[in-house]
């Protein structure tokens, strides 16, 4: 009859195996956490900073637009950003590109168009 605990059948020992499942539990949470935040946030598909070209936007500089997507400190400062421009040229995928990156910062976010 086998009674051997699975840590000892591994040979690891109980700390190293308690370390081991919290660390597990931590991942399994913030993933979770994370895929929740992407479903309430209401984001177009696909629209994130890296499948946005820069390009399309030659006066854009591309230094203001990262800390934007990368950083929580303009939203820490309550400041405001604000898309202007022609129809089609790509304010609204910016836009979701910049909540995208603040929601996987774990920063609850939901995006509007305008139109909306």
């Amino acid at each position: 009859m086998k009674t051997e605990c699975h840590t000892l059948v591994e040979g690891w020992p109980p700390s190293h195996f308690l370390t081991t499942l919290c660390e597990l539990e931590l991942t399994h949470r913030e993933t979770a956490r994370l895929k929740r935040y992407l479903q309430e946030s209401k984001l177009p598909t696909g629209k994130t900073l890296h499948s946005f070209s820069l390009q399309v936007f030659p006066s854009l500089n591309g230094a203001q637009v990262g800390p934007l997507c990368n950083s929580s400190d303009w939203l820490d400062e309550c400041h405001n950003v604000l898309l202007f421009g022609p129809s089609r040229v790509g304010r609204t995928p910016l836009a979701a590109a910049i909540v995208d990156g603040n929601v996987r910062q774990g920063i609850r976010a939901r995006f509007y168009s305008a139109t909306a």
